[in-house]
Parts: C-alpha cells; sequence; structure tokens
C-alpha cells in the first residue's frame, strides 16, 4: 500500500500518506500546511508514525467504525421523516 489523500479547505492543506514498508511496518504521517496571501507560511505541520499491520488495525478500526456510524446518521437524518 502506498496511498496519498489530500483535503484543501479554508486555504488549509491536509495531506494523509499510508505507505507499507518491509518487516510488517507501516508508516503514517499527517500533515498540514497553509500560507497567508503573500506566501509566509501560517501552519507547517508534519507528525509520522509507524505501526505493524496488527497495531495499525487496532488503532483505526473503532475510529472508522465511529465515522461509519456519524456518516450513517447524517444519511438516515437527510431523509425525509414518513
Amino acid at each position: 500500500m502506498d496511498n496519498t489523500y489530500e483535503i484543501f479547505r479554508g486555504g488549509l492543506m491536509t495531506t494523509i500518506k499510508i505507505k507499507d514498508h518491509d518487516y510488517d511496518v507501516i508508516e503514517f504521517t499527517i500533515s498540514q500546511y497553509m500560507q497567508d496571501e503573500n506566501g509566509k507560511e501560517i501552519v507547517n505541520s508534519k507528525h509520522t508514525s509507524f505501526y505493524t499491520a496488527k497495531q495499525l488495525k487496532e488503532f483505526f478500526t473503532p475510529i472508522v467504525n465511529d465515522l461509519k456510524v456519524r456518516f450513517n446518521d447524517e444519511n438516515d437524518s437527510s431523509k425525509p421523516n414518513s
């Protein structure tokens, strides 16, 4: 796996990278970047952590499940009441 996800909102670029390495190591990096209208950096941050496949699954599965519930609830609330 070598995936990059980006979202740009309100001038802030957020990037998430997930990359497999040898020996059951997965690199997870989240970075954010923003500059003002003159090109001066306002935000420039980056955090990288490393997980085994098991650790990554244990850490992110509850987060993904919570997001699924949230998105399903939002979809249900947009339907008109019968």
